[in-house]
């Protein structure tokens, strides 16, 4: 399922939830629940998403035709606390 491998590439890339939410404009609880698989994501959602994490739009829809680049994003911008 879709949510389950977005959701194991966010933990591979130890990004936080509350970065990833802030920067797709919705709340935590709402990709909370997208990554448990209680929501479905947009297509828009999930084309925002691949954006931030600089992963093809099909990155989570056919993931046997990608390979996943190394870590883009320094780790410093999103696993930080405020």
């Amino acid at each position: 399922m879709v949510y389950e491998r977005v959701r194991e590439h966010i933990r591979q890339m130890q990004v936080k939830q509350s970065w990833l939410s802030k920067r797709m404009q919705m709340s935590e609880g709402a990709l909370s629940l997208i990554l448990a698989g209680k929501r479905k994501m947009t297509a828009d959602e999930l084309e925002r998403l691949c954006a931030i994490l600089c992963v093809p739009s099909d990155a989570f829809v056919k993931p046997e035709e990608v390979n996943f680049p190394p870590m883009t994003l320094p780790k410093a911008e999103y696993n930080t606390r405020p």
